[in-house]
């Protein structure tokens, strides 16, 4: 969500239970990610202003991961790209047609296009805010991501997130000046319990 603060977590919290609501109903990705932006726009406006849409907007990457293997379905909003990383090697799953972000919709009237791509046994796919991408350190680059996890092999998300979380924080220098937030999904080779 762009902004800090009780509006972010409102916004946050508006699209969290517009998702809610809409996961039970039968629809496609796609339509799924144009409920969500219907559903978010009316309460994304300046307040006082009806039809008129402020700088508020809502980043996402919605995606539907298959419980027993196959391509994982993505719609990119704005958002930070996934990185599935295989064997030591991340690669940057960037949408071929990304949308908007949330909230901006009604301005651009989207057709919202589902990108896939695989996701296999021994796999982890990293999710992440701007929050770490546009980190920097003391001379002010931005955080490397893709490029300081080449070569990690660390197969437990637990452990692939302390090395990420580590890592960054040295970086910047100890301390992060904006909210990160980052979650390691691992593709086992059979279900877990």
């Amino acid at each position: 969500v762009q902004g800090k603060g009780m509006t972010a977590v409102n916004d946050a919290a508006l699209l969290l239970g517009a998702f809610r609501v809409a996961a039970h109903r039968p629809a496609s990705l796609g339509e799924l990610v144009s409920y969500l932006d219907q559903s978010v726009c009316w309460d994304l406006m300046e307040p006082g202003e009806t039809g008129r849409y402020g700088e508020t907007f809502i980043t996402a990457t919605i995606l539907d991961i298959p419980d027993h293997g196959g391509r994982v379905q993505m719609v990119a909003c704005g958002h930070p790209s996934p990185i599935v990383q295989r064997n030591g090697r991340p690669t940057t799953m960037d949408a071929l047609h990304p949308a908007p972000p949330m909230g901006l919709g009604e301005l651009a009237h989207p057709q919202y296009h589902v990108d896939s791509f695989p996701f296999e046994a021994g796999d982890l796919l990293l999710l992440c805010t701007d929050g770490v991408t546009e980190a920097r350190d003391s001379t002010g680059t931005f955080y490397p991501l893709a490029e300081r996890i080449t070569g990690w092999t660390e197969n437990d998300p637990d452990a692939f997130l302390d090395r990420l979380r580590g890592d960054l924080l040295h970086h910047v220098g100890g301390h992060l000046n904006d909210d990160a937030a980052m979650i390691v999904i691992e593709r086992t080779a059979t279900p877990r319990a």
